[in-house]
């Protein structure tokens, strides 16, 4: 080795995104004697390795030393290259293994194995031995699979964050994922500025490429060709533009492609079928879904996940219910639809995945009614996967596409989907083939929904009058009826309260004869419903009544909260408050699967009750969260009870009251709820401005992003909670971390602490919420 003390090359190119693992790792590589890099293809493991090498080569006397095995196939291979690397003459008298243990005991270095995945077990074997013959040795690996020696520390090198939907130049500009490849075009193109006339293409640009970096380092290469728009368009119509060129910054890797074939070749031919057919979804897939679409027993879908897990093929995430979803980045999904359409199961993949979402979809009427709340996340982890299935159908199978689109209807209201709901509505209603039942409920559901966003009355009941007439000719008492509540539904919304009693009259008779339980007690409730609205208090309490012990027997949850609220409006009617309060409080115990409307509703009655008992500041607060919780979902503006419209809506014009309504206005559903209970509020509800004077230089998903890593929240829990992608909120913690100059989240909760704190002593005390 002479005088050297490493042989680590400098990279020309700079080094974005990686900041906070670099401070770790520098830690974590003096510490641990083995630590291996585990990653995706593409995803920087050795430029990462080669960084950490520099950052720790003063905690090593004898030096830093990566030998790089990509062309090595077998295990003398292996001790040849580090003999070469740590210049360890021959000899004829002892081993080559040998006289590494002889040369490594009494020395303090650090040795980088680059590239391992093809030689996982002899690499294994070696740093195993090593590590045991010499107790100053320490070994950095990168790998896309751990070696799987006991003493091994992993750590997860991924994809760098892509910027959100919606992010604004600013934004952009501070999105790594974006910084790289900004970094990189302008190497090739100095006069490169990203303008707000570009930055949605760019953002769609780096999202399409997964955040890769050698991906964005590929793309970036071809700047002085094509435009962003040229290049997404290229891109997303197939054209293999990223294998024709070579990152300037890796000669192992001419193609990303190439890397992900590679990680592919090392599979068995059972797991490269479970592969290729998951070239086909569009999202995460759960381990059942999985084994169905693979045409394989579930022990062995198992296995091959596994397996794809071990390679970086496949990322694994738990939900906060402990519900594993597993999930390909996009271009490792091209290249597994390329498999899947190589080996020719394209069709019976196809058909497959058609029969097991049209099941599933299917299933999430009754888990909606239920309240299943484990079978309705079911539906959320696989929701992408639902739709590819429907976009399948609406062009190979049109009986299918009826079944998923109106089965999903109620699970498009229980997550406030209107709009995404009449959209697939409105598609297989044009389809040419429809057979009437189809027909009946895609008329039904979409005059519901149409009128839930306020949108095209005269069209709900032209819709819901053409529905009638084919259920009444299909001679279905069960169709009829239910497509006579939604009759009455309709014509109570708009005013004609005559028009809506006979109908929900002949659902309940319809009901009745169809002998549905569920279906009776909702038709009841309508009936009800209409009879609270023309003012037959007492007929609308024994309808209530009636279908509120039929839904708590038979556990239909969303009948039971319509039932309660409306209870409590027609308490509130009485001028019996307590009782009104109270049956609102138990609707609440539901409110994890109601839907926008039904929680928009309880609120706006609880304003009223508030406001009845001279609690303005209260109800003004709660009329901002109904406003809220509209503009969030598109939910039309109505109030629950129209005597106490004129009231409610004075609340908004009070000068007094502004500051409640705004705060609000501020709130996002949890919090509000949390308001409901009388409960602290949470964390990223309604103090932005006055934090941000601590917190500067934030932007608000930034701020959001800190409150509720001060409240303790995991990543997936912060990306559930702000309706972003998992990765997307780990961008947005790397980013607090540079900007407040942390590297923990307990110092990120203490500065967000310490700005509440700063904002509650200038006057912003935050109330409790108790009445």
């Amino acid at each position: 080795m002479g005088t050297r003390r490493h042989n680590l090359p400098y990279h020309l190119t700079s080094l974005i995104g990686r900041w906070r693992d670099i401070a770790q790792l520098t830690q974590l590589v003096r510490r641990r004697r083995l630590l291996t890099l585990v990653g995706p293809p593409g995803c920087g493991k050795t430029r990462l390795a080669h960084e950490i090498g520099h950052r720790a080569l003063s905690g090593f006397a004898d030096g830093v030393w990566t030998i790089d095995l990509t062309a090595v196939t077998d295990e003398h291979g292996v001790y040849e290259s580090i003999a070469h690397t740590l210049s360890i003459p021959e000899s004829g008298v002892q081993s080559l293994r040998g006289r590494i243990d002889d040369h490594c005991r009494d020395r303090h270095l650090l040795l980088i194995l680059d590239n391992c995945e093809h030689l996982t077990r002899h690499v294994s074997a070696l740093a195993s031995e090593l590590l045991l013959a010499c107790h100053s040795l320490h070994v950095l690996a990168t790998s896309r699979e751990r070696l799987g020696t006991p003493d091994e520390r992993t750590w997860a090198v991924m994809p760098l964050a892509p910027p959100p939907a919606a992010a604004d130049l600013h934004e952009l500009l501070s999105c790594d994922s974006v910084r790289l490849w900004l970094d990189r075009v302008q190497s090739v193109q100095p006069q490169f500025e990203l303008t707000p006339a570009i930055s949605a293409t760019v953002a769609a640009l780096v999202r399409r490429l997964d955040g890769i970096p050698l991906a964005l380092e590929l793309a970036a290469a071809w700047s002085n060709v094509f435009s962003p728009r040229e290049l997404l368009d290229r891109i997303g119509a197939g054209d293999h533009v990223l294998t024709k060129r070579r990152s300037p910054d890796s000669d192992r890797h001419r193609s990303l492609d190439r890397a992900i074939e590679w990680s592919c070749s090392q599979l068995r031919d059972d797991e490269m079928r479970t592969f290729a057919a998951l070239g086909l979804c569009a999202g995460r897939c759960r381990m059942e879904a999985i084994a169905a679409i693979s045409g394989v027993d579930p022990l062995t879908a198992a296995d091959a996940v596994a397996s794809m897990v071990d390679k970086s093929l496949l990322v694994g995430t738990v939900s906060e219910r402990q519900a594993t979803g597993y999930d390909m980045l996009l271009t490792v999904r091209q290249f597994a639809y390329a498999e899947l359409c190589r080996r020719g199961e394209l069709d019976e993949v196809r058909a497959r995945f058609l029969a097991y979402y049209a099941r599933l979809a299917e299933g999430s009427e009754a888990a909606v009614e239920r309240g299943d709340e484990p079978a309705i996340e079911a539906i959320d982890i696989e929701y992408t996967n639902v739709t590819r299935a429907l976009t399948i159908a609406l062009e190979a199978d049109h009986a299918t596409a009826g079944r998923i689109a109106t089965s999903l209807c109620r699970y498009w209201e229980c997550r406030g989907r209107y709009e995404e709901g009449l959209r697939w509505l409105d598609a297989v209603s044009r389809l040419p083939d429809q057979d009437v039942r189809t027909r009946i409920r895609c008329l039904g559901w979409f005059a519901v929904l149409s009128l839930v966003l306020g949108s095209g009355r005269s069209e709900c009941l032209r819709m819901v009058g053409e529905a009638r007439a084919l259920a009444r000719q299909a001679d279905d008492p069960m169709l009829e009826a239910t497509v006579q509540q939604q009759a009455a539904l309709i014509s109570s919304r708009l005013g004609d309260l005559d028009a809506a009693k006979c109908a929900a009259q002949t659902a309940v008779r319809m009901a009745r004869r169809a002998g549905d339980v569920r279906l009776l007690a909702h038709c009841t409730f309508r009936l009800a419903r209409v009879a609270l609205l023309r003012g037959e208090t007492e007929d609308a309490q024994a309808g209530l009544e009636c279908s509120l012990e039929t839904a708590r027997s038979g556990s239909f949850i969303p009948l039971v909260v319509w039932t309660l609220v409306m209870l409590g409006q027609l308490q509130l009617q009485r001028g019996q408050r307590g009782q009104a309060r109270d049956h609102l409080m138990e609707a609440l115990v539901y409110q994890s699967t109601m839907n926008p409307s039904q929680l928009t509703a309880l609120i706006e009655t609880m304003a009223a009750v508030e406001v009845a008992g001279a609690r303005p500041e209260r109800a003004a607060t709660l009329v901002g969260g109904t406003d809220q919780l509209r503009a969030t979902y598109a939910v039309a503006a109505r109030s629950a009870l129209a005597r106490d419209t004129g009231e409610l809506a004075s609340l908004r014009r009070d000068p007094r009251l502004r500051k409640a309504v705004a705060r609000g206005g501020g709130m996002d559903r949890e919090a509000l709820v949390r308001y409901l209970l009388g409960l602290p509020e949470g964390p990223a509800s309604t103090h932005t401005n006055g934090a941000r004077s601590e917190l500067v230089g934030l932007t608000n998903r930034e701020l959001q992003v800190a409150q509720l890593v001060a409240a303790g929240l995991t990543n997936r829990q912060i990306a559930n909670r702000l309706s972003i992608a998992e990765r997307t909120a780990e961008g947005h913690l790397e980013r607090l971390r540079g900007k407040l100059g942390v590297h923990t989240r307990a110092e990120i909760a203490s500065r967000v602490a310490v700005a509440l704190a700063a904002q509650d002593g200038a006057g912003g005390h935050r109330k409790s919420g108790q009445p």
